[in-house]
């Protein structure tokens, strides 16, 4: 913040809040995007390629879904201006790589690799 906003006030105090409550929501585009390019290779996907994801991003997979047992969800998305279906797609896509041998996402993009690769 400059000298300037500071003295007419033109900036919004309140931006360290603002940047606090949208922590898990920038995590949650981060792991969308890290997903999106592991989906983008052009190779075969190993459980130990995705496995980081869920290392990773365990903390927010759950804190939502704390938030959805508790029936806050709803409420969260609307505060900080997400949709409810994303964090859900993000709750089902996380619980799907973590705890599934073979999770659906992954087979798909390994199937169509092969398919493309070995035809």
């Amino acid at each position: 913040m400059s000298i300037f906003s500071w003295i007419f006030g033109t900036q919004s105090k309140n931006n360290s809040l603002d940047v606090n409550k949208s922590v898990e929501v920038a995590r949650l585009s981060d792991f969308e995007r890290k997903l999106k390019d592991l989906l983008h290779t052009d190779s075969y996907i190993a459980r130990r390629d995705y496995k980081s994801l869920c290392n990773d991003y365990s903390d927010i997979y759950n804190q939502f879904l704390t938030l959805k047992q508790s029936k806050t969800l709803d409420y969260y998305c609307s505060q900080n201006r997400i949709s409810l279906q994303r964090v859900e797609h993000f709750l089902s896509t996380y619980f799907d790589i973590s705890k599934n041998e073979s999770a659906e996402i992954i087979t798909l993009h390994n199937k169509d690799f092969l398919e493309r690769h070995l035809i």
